[in-house]
């Protein structure tokens, strides 16, 4: 049984709330920023990122509809790549704090915007009988697209939420990666966190999956699709998947054998082996020259710059 009021909790949250004694309001001159309840953390959606960052702002914090979509969309979340999602409520820490508290891990997630400024900033209606808004912000701080609910309770459900992340983010490029036609399956399936943090060439699961760019990527067990959820341009293979020897010495597009491979410098390369020939040999014989030609390259032919590991 709940210890607190879902109706006092809901009048104290959805309206725009005083600061508690002892929190510093913003000064005017600074930018609006959420604060995350449990943490403190600032965040400022805008600000550049490695990730995309979804805020959902919430007009019925403290619902069970509310709750129950926070839930669903933190766990389904690993199903979609290179999203950070944040729920944000007009009111300050502390009057949400006792939510953070009832979500349990989930509270982590939960941001406070103590005076609606970043709310305001965004164009977002707060109060009776406005719906939830989300809005996915690009790593470069713009905004990517944003749906408005019709209703108080009309949340985006994940499903839409991975058909639109999928429709706004994937880019041209994709066109020329080694992918079947009609799936947008990565690699045959094979497990892009096992190549580079185990060295090891494994096929992952298909109720395991992670899409990221439009390019569905598999694996064989929920933490390394929870890694690579949270930092997939670490993981992604180079050259869109084609055989990297036939990428440097000649600039064209070869089929591989996902089992054969090898990583350096964090970078995954794949290539192309049958009884007539070993490509990753050729490779290493020619590394120095084929590694630098193969990304000019493939920069020539998709526009995308060479995969690099994050310092």
């Amino acid at each position: 049984m709940r210890t607190f009021s879902r109706v006092g909790m809901i009048a104290s949250i959805t309206g725009l709330v005083s600061a508690g004694a002892g929190w510093a309001q913003p000064s005017e001159s600074e930018s609006p920023a959420l604060v995350a309840v449990t943490s403190g953390e600032a965040l400022s959606p805008r600000a550049a990122s490695r990730r995309h960052t979804a805020i959902h702002v919430l007009n019925d914090a403290g619902s069970e509809r509310s709750e129950a979509f926070i839930r669903e969309m933190l766990r389904n979340a690993p199903a979609v790549a290179g999203v950070r999602h944040v729920f944000a409520a007009a009111g300050s820490p502390q009057n949400l704090r006792q939510l953070a508290q009832t979500l349990g891990p989930a509270g982590d997630f939960l941001y406070a915007d103590p005076d609606a400024r970043l709310i305001a900033s965004l164009a977002v209606s707060v109060g009776p009988g406005a719906g939830p808004v989300t809005i996915v912000f690009g790593p470069d701080g713009r905004e990517v697209f944003r749906r408005a609910g019709s209703g108080p309770h009309d949340h985006i459900r994940f499903e839409e939420f991975a058909r639109l992340m999928v429709e706004h983010t994937t880019p041209d490029s994709t066109k020329q990666y080694n992918l079947p036609k009609g799936s947008n399956l990565a690699i045959e399936g094979y497990d892009v966190v096992s190549y580079i943090d185990e060295g090891k060439a494994a096929e992952g699961r298909s109720e395991l999956e992670s899409v990221y760019h439009g390019v569905r990527y598999r694996f064989i067990s929920a933490a390394h699709r929870d890694t690579f959820a949270a930092d997939p341009e670490r993981y992604l293979p180079t050259y869109g998947g084609w055989c990297a020897s036939a990428m440097g010495d000649k600039g064209t597009k070869v089929e591989i054998d996902p089992r054969n491979f090898k990583v350096k410098d964090g970078r995954l390369f794949l290539f192309y082996k049958s009884l007539f020939g070993d490509a990753l040999k050729d490779w290493n014989r020619h590394e120095k020259e084929w590694e630098l030609a193969a990304d000019l390259n493939w920069k020539k032919l998709t526009g995308e710059g060479p995969i690099l590991p994050a310092k």
